[in-house]
């Protein structure tokens, strides 16, 4: 609770589980500033979807930045990428913003890091 009062930022960063489900909802943006902006870069299924809709547009967040959403791709239209088109309070990438070069290269580094370890007869991690 104090950091969801306290923050300007919250970012996610966690794996979809039961007990993550919808972690930010209208109870928790509710203790949020009217002046915090939400980054999504984990999982759709961290932010009740509707709840955030309605927080944005009655000003209770001043923003939220989101690389995935429940449904993906989401059913058309979606009631948040329609208000993304209208809104500059939100911004919706098409979950890709960790594709940079540098995550594309360390991936398929550690790819054939495994095959050569399965090649060599080691035990994975």
């Amino acid at each position: 609770d104090e950091l969801l009062r306290n923050s300007d930022v919250i970012t996610l960063h966690a794996f979809a589980s039961p007990e993550n489900e919808n972690m930010i909802n209208r109870e928790s943006m509710s203790k949020m500033k009217d002046s915090v902006l939400v980054v999504n870069v984990a999982r759709g299924s961290l932010i009740n979807e509707d709840d955030l809709l309605e927080a944005l547009k009655a000003n209770k967040i001043a923003g939220a930045a989101i690389d995935v959403l429940k449904e993906e791709p989401p059913k058309n239209p979606h009631p948040l990428v329609e208000y993304a088109k209208e809104n500059k309070n939100l911004i919706i990438t098409p979950h890709l913003g960790g594709s940079t070069k540098e995550a594309v290269y360390n991936a398929a580094k550690e790819v054939v890091q495994k095959v050569r370890d399965i090649l060599s007869n080691q035990r994975l991690d």
